[in-house]
Order: C-alpha cells, then structure tokens, then sequence
C-alpha cells in the first residue's frame, strides 16, 4: 500500500484475487520459525523451530539454524507440514530455499536453505543441480555470493528462481515453496521505507512476475493458485541495547573480554527481540523476577513477556522470557565492554519483536484458479496459512491452531 513502490506483479494479483490487510506473525518475528508456521499450521512451541537461535541448556550453548546448518527437517520440525501431508496424499512436491527444509523426505524436488557448497551438493535433488549448471551456476556460486554484500542476495534469489522455473516447467509440481531473500537483506541493511527497501521490493516483484509466466507458458494458468506471503515486517533502529552488559552489571553473568565464563541466565538476541533462559533452576522464580526488574528499568525495551510454563516443559527451546525492543531499538548479541545502549552509525532494519506493531506484520495475497476475486480480508494470522493450502489441495490438516480462510476460497 506505500504510494511509489514499484510491484505491479503483486498488486496486480491482489487486484484479480484476495489480500489481507496484514497477516500477524508468531513470536519471535523472525525468519525460521514464521516459516515453519506456515507449512504447519502451528506455533514454534508445537512445531519446535522456536527462533532462529536458540541456547541449548543441555549441552550450554548458543545453536543457530539461520541457513540450516546443523539439522534435516525431521530433526526440527515435530509436527506433520502441508506438503508432507501432499505427498503422503499422493501429490507431487517441491520446496526451494524454504527454511527448514533440509533433507525433508517428502520433498520430490529440493534446494535446501542452506549456503555451503558441500551441504547443497549433499541435499539438494541432483538433476536441478545439473540443470543450474548449464546456466553456469554450480554449488561454490552460493558461498562465494554470501561474502559480497546486501545486495548479492538477489544472485541467490536468481538462482533459486532458475529452479523453481524448471520444476514448474519440467515437472509441474502440485505443491512448490519458493523463498525470496533480498527484500529482508536490504531492509536489514538499509531500513523500513527507504528507496533501497522499495528497490528490494520492485526485485522481489519481478520473480513473482516470472514465476507467473512460467505458469501460464507451461499452459497451467487456469488451474494454478499463487500465495505470496512474508514472515514478518522490519522496524528502524538507530541504538543498540546490550543486554548481556546489563546482566553483567547485576553479577548475573561473569565475562572475560568477549566470552561469558559462568553465568545464572543465558541472553539470545533476535535482533528486535530476545530470549532470556534461566539456567540456575534452584533459583529460578527469583532471577525471572530479577531479569524483569531489570528489563523494564532499560532504555528500549517496550514489553517483558514470559513463557507458559505447560508450553515451555513441552518445548525445552523455548526461553523462559522474551523482551520486545520499542521502535528505534534493537538487541545486540555481543558480550560486551560497552555501555548497555549504544549508537549505531545510520539507521538500520530489525525484526524479532513480539508481533504487536502493524510495522511488524506480514502480507498475504492468493490469486488464481481457487481463490474469489476481490476479497478483502481483515488482519489474519499466519497459523492460517498452512490450512488455506492443504484446502486448495483437497486435504484437511488436523490440529492446527489456523484456520481455513473459506471467504477467499471458491
């Protein structure tokens, strides 16, 4: 809806099918677990990808799953997602770049999420790695296009587009995910409304563009629906909180130049939001108190939200709390020497926040062979993703916490 962004293709489909005033998305506001919630239907302490980093309290450290490096989709995923329900139905699946996917068996087709050459030699379906390399894009590209800057994303963006067009030409899949990157690298970058994020936008528009033609060339118009959604929204930060700082001053934890060396509670950041796991248990409703004490007297954090004890016996990776930043603020992760704020140089864009800003919100459109023209539908929360599609499918998803969106459905 921002006046002077460039993205006829998107505006084009919600004009001829149904767009939400903005989908809400699950906490935290980040990529992997808003992700997830998409395919499945539920929220990370059901489906168990809680946030993009996570502290292990067993084995005592931080565990990252940005570009998933660590785990295949069965090892992280504990709930059934709408394409393992289609292909278990029979259905012809695909899923490129979408995290959280590595390895997934009931992928027919699959480029991983991941960056190293060796992991996507590993996972990926081998004739669409044969099929990238007549157009001179073999594995080591991606790596070597992660060390450039922001603005080389949209090279990985071109290459996952390479495939998804040749599995919707050569193999008409069903089902196909697609992951778009550039607009979040830029908008992390550059910042919320900014000609560079309005740039990304255009670019991301564009693939949508291609993706629809590759539909209509392959003579598969009349009978395709397209979803576009995002994870989540961006707000600026100009300050930094340092967190780990403040848990230091309290004696809380115990550094050495950059490395903590004991500590009572573990600080994860997620950019506009954070994570807090209390790992002295005997003592454990007394640092909760104290942590809170100490996040609301900070400059910059706006909400202090605990988590439901049924769900965090349920979900061990879960943080015992999360803090929200207030617009202008992100969470640092580093250990610092610092001041707990500091500035930064420019503005730049967070997300991570608990999702109770309209900024922070997502966008949903469907068009196409199953959708009414002309809907327009209220807030919706991404949990009703994952139903919407197994709908279109002909397939019921038990258990969810979405919904059908049946107003949109013909």
């Amino acid at each position: 809806d921002t006046p002077g962004v460039d993205m006829p293709n998107l505006r084009r489909l919600a004009a001829t099918g149904a767009r939400a005033e903005g989908m809400t998305s699950v906490p935290p506001t980040v990529t992997w677990p808003n992700h997830t919630t998409m395919v499945t239907g539920v929220g990370p302490a059901r489906h168990g990808v809680v946030a993009n980093t996570y502290f292990d309290r067993t084995k005592q450290e931080p565990v990252n799953l940005i570009w998933d490096p660590l785990f295949d989709q069965a090892e992280i995923v504990k709930v059934p997602t709408v394409y393992d329900l289609a292909h278990r139905a029979g259905l012809r699946t695909a899923g490129i770049a979408w995290p959280a996917t590595r390895n997934a068996p009931h992928l027919d087709w699959k480029i991983p999420c991941v960056t190293t050459a060796e992991l996507l030699e590993r996972y990926s379906t081998p004739e669409l790695l044969s099929y990238l390399a007549t157009l001179g894009i073999t594995p080591p590209k991606k790596p070597e296009w992660d060390k450039a800057d922001a603005t080389a994303k949209q090279l990985w963006d071109w290459m996952h587009l390479q495939a998804a067009k040749y599995v919707l030409r050569e193999k008409r899949p069903h089902l196909l995910f697609l992951y778009v990157e550039i607009v979040d690298a830029i908008h992390h970058r550059y910042g919320r409304n900014t000609p560079e994020g309005y740039w990304a936008a255009h670019a991301a528009d564009q693939i949508v563009g291609e993706m629809v033609d590759t539909v209509r060339n392959a003579g598969l118009l009349d009978r395709t629906t397209f979803v576009i959604v995002s994870d989540h929204g961006f707000r600026n930060y100009t300050k930094q909180i340092n967190f780990n700082a403040v848990l230091r001053n309290a004696g809380l934890i115990t550094t050495a130049g950059n490395r903590i060396v004991s500590a009572r509670v573990r600080f994860v950041s997620m950019g506009g939001g954070a994570g807090i796991y209390i790992l002295d248990q005997a003592h454990r409703e007394e640092l909760l108190a104290e942590v809170t004490r100490l996040a609301t007297a900070c400059e910059g954090i706006e909400a202090i939200a605990p988590t439901d004890a049924a769900a965090l016996a349920a979900e061990p990776r879960l943080p015992d709390l999360m803090l929200s930043a207030v617009d202008g603020y992100a969470f640092s992760g580093r250990v610092p020497t610092l001041d707990p704020i500091t500035p930064i140089a420019g503005t730049k864009g967070a997300h991570g926040h608990l999702p109770n800003a309209r900024a922070l919100e997502g966008v949903f459109v469907a068009s196409g062979a199953a959708i009414k023209p002309g809907v327009r539908l209220p807030t919706i929360r991404n949990v009703d993703v994952a139903p919407t599609l197994a709908a279109v499918l002909g397939l019921e998803m038990p258990e969810i916490e979405g919904r059908v969106l049946t107003e949109i459905l013909r």
